[in-house]
């Protein structure tokens, strides 16, 4: 059984209060890692190459430069508005099973809402 939320630490409050405002795309990629589409290619000049990418869920995209003997320069990650959470700094495995708990929790409401259809006997 879970204790409630007002016997948790204040960091989990914080990390749920945010979380659980996060639409289930957002809450996917966060449990199950981003699902790139296919990347785009733009040689930039003589010296190097960006790629881009974008997930399918949330609409993150990644930016990603190369020497065109394919050595990492850079990389960079744009995520939607809204997709950070604030002043959590960099989330701990705890703070993940906080996200997990939220996503699991989602999927189940999402499950039971749906209606159910009968086989015809």
């Amino acid at each position: 059984m879970q204790r409630p939320l007002s016997t948790r630490s204040r960091r989990y409050k914080d990390v749920y209060e945010q979380a659980i405002k996060l639409p289930l795309e957002f809450l996917h990629c966060r449990v199950w890692q981003h699902s790139w589409g296919r990347p785009a290619r733009e040689v930039l000049d003589t010296n190097e190459v960006q790629y881009s990418v974008e997930c399918t869920s949330c609409h993150a995209i990644k930016l990603k430069w190369t020497s065109l003997r394919g050595i990492p320069v850079a990389t960079r990650m744009i995520y939607p508005a809204d997709y950070c959470l604030v002043a959590t700094g960099i989330l701990e495995t705890v703070d993940r099973a906080v996200i997990c708990e939220i996503y699991d929790q989602r999927l189940i409401e999402e499950e039971q809402a749906a209606p159910t259809t009968l086989a015809a006997a």
